[in-house]
């Protein structure tokens, strides 16, 4: 058995205009339905790049300070001392002398543009810079010395960074240590 094709589609006359009008329609609404998905996690993403980087800094920021700061030695009854920025004098310097060694050391904490620079300074005088987060927002980040008759001293530090793209971020933490006291 033969079939003839060229007798199935003898009737056929082509699209019409509605008909093609139809189909580039719906193929549109498709397509701008897929693009604005695509769009929305890639722009998801980017927000959340972007909130990390600054969850980063901060985290950077707090480990290096805290660390630090458990080191630091005060007398037992400082006087207060009312929050400073990291960008103003008096710079945030901690010093200690190890309990096992008696050496001393320091570091002193200032401020490159939006880097937080932290310089360690050991018991021969050797100094090493290091930059221990960037994007830190001066404007909003503080240190500050509390103590009372009675408590052992306590800094406080608030730590903000700003991430500045087409889709900014912040991230703030506020924490507080309870440095070593003077034999």
């Amino acid at each position: 058995m033969k079939i003839k094709l060229s007798g199935l589609f003898r009737n056929q006359k082509g699209m019409t205009l509605v008909e093609l009008m139809m189909a580039v329609g719906v193929t549109g609404i498709i397509l701008s339905g897929i693009g604005f998905v695509i769009y929305r996690v890639l722009d998801t993403n980017s927000r959340a790049s972007t909130h990390m980087t600054a969850v980063k800094q901060v985290e950077n920021a707090v480990h290096f300070i805290s660390r630090d700061a458990e080191k630091a030695q005060f007398a037992l009854n400082p006087a207060a001392v009312s929050p400073h920025s990291f960008g103003e004098s008096p710079f945030l310097v901690l010093t200690w002398v190890n309990d096992f060694d008696n050496t001393a050391g320091s570091v002193t904490y200032t401020r490159d543009g939006t880097k937080l620079v932290r310089t360690y300074t050991d018991s021969s005088g050797q100094a090493a810079v290091n930059v221990v987060a960037e994007h830190i927002d001066f404007d909003r980040t503080f240190w500050g010395l509390t103590a009372s008759q009675t408590e052992a001293p306590v800094l406080t530090f608030t730590v903000t960074s700003t991430i500045n793209t087409a889709k900014p971020s912040t991230e703030t933490r506020s924490f507080q240590v309870i440095p070593r006291s003077l034999p």
